[in-house]
C-alpha cells in the first residue's frame, strides 16, 4: 500500500532520484524515453503518469499540478521530440490528437526562466513542461489533495511551513505517513527572519490604520457638531 503511494521530499534533487528510480521499476530500459533539450533531461514511458508544470490552458483545466497519463510522443523529421500527447484526468476541451495507443492533447516545448549560477542571471530555456508524478517536492504538493502520502521531512525545515504542507495534503490522519525514523524537536523553524519583518510590518500597518480611521471619525464628530450649531 505504501510502496505505491506518492512520496514528498523537501528537495528537488531527491524527487528527481526517487522518479528515476520508479520509473525503471516499472518500465524496461527499452521503453523509457529520453528527451534532452537545453537545461532539461526528461524520461518518460508510454503510460506513465506525469505532472504538468505550467499552466498551458487554464480554461481547458490544463493548469500547473495537472497530472495525466502519457499516450504517445510525436517525433520531427529529424527525430527530436515535437510533442508529448497526454491524458490529462482535468482536461476538459475536445481537441485531441490520436495515434494507435490512444489520444491525447499535445505539450510542446514552452519558454521558462532558470537561474543560471554561472551568469548570476536568469536564462530563457525551451523545455517540456512536464515531470513524473511519483514523487513531488513539498512546495510543489501545495493545494493539492492525495489519497496517500509518504513524507520524508529531512534534518531540517529550511523554512517555516513546509511539513505542515506535507503531511496536510491527506483527508484523513492515519493516511499520511513520515518516513523518518528519528525528529528532533529543535528541527522545526519558529521564527526566521522573513517572519519577524512580517509580524512588525503588520503592527505597523495596523497602528496606520487605526490612526486613519481615529481621523476619520473625529472629522465625523466635528462635522456633526458644526451641523447642530447651525
Amino acid at each position: 500500500m505504501w510502496n505505491e503511494c506518492v512520496r514528498i521530499f523537501p528537495y528537488r534533487a531527491q524527487v528527481a532520484d526517487f522518479n528515476r528510480k520508479k520509473l525503471r521499476e516499472n518500465y524496461t530500459e527499452k521503453e523509457i524515453i529520453t528527451v534532452r533539450n537545453e537545461s532539461q533531461t526528461l524520461e518518460i514511458a508510454v503510460g506513465v503518469e506525469v505532472i504538468l508544470l505550467k499552466n498551458i490552458a487554464s480554461a481547458a483545466g490544463l493548469c500547473n499540478g495537472s497530472l495525466g497519463i502519457v499516450k504517445f510522443l510525436q517525433k520531427r523529421a529529424d527525430g527530436e521530440i515535437l510533442y508529448i500527447a497526454v491524458d490529462f484526468y482535468s482536461y476538459i476541451g475536445s481537441f485531441f490528437l490520436s495515434s494507435s495507443h490512444g489520444k491525447g492533447f499535445p505539450v510542446y516545448r514552452t519558454d521558462v526562466l532558470k537561474w543560471d549560477k554561472i551568469t548570476s542571471s536568469y536564462k530563457k530555456y525551451k523545455i517540456f513542461p512536464l515531470s513524473l508524478s511519483y514523487a513531488y517536492t513539498g512546495h510543489k504538493s501545495q493545494g493539492a489533495n492525495i489519497k496517500k502520502v509518504a513524507a520524508r521531512l529531512g534534518e531540517s525545515e529550511f523554512c517555516a511551513g513546509p511539513n505542515y504542507v506535507m503531511l496536510s495534503r491527506c483527508r484523513r490522519l492515519e493516511d499520511p505517513l513520515i518516513l523518518d525514523t528519528c525528529i528532533a524537536h529543535d528541527r522545526f523553524s519558529e521564527n526566521t527572519n522573513a517572519t519577524k519583518l512580517r509580524i512588525v510590518e503588520d503592527k505597523r500597518l495596523k497602528r496606520l490604520s487605526e490612526n486613519h480611521f481615529t481621523i476619520i471619525r473625529n472629522q465625523d464628530f466635528k462635522s456633526k457638531c458644526h451641523q447642530i450649531k447651525l
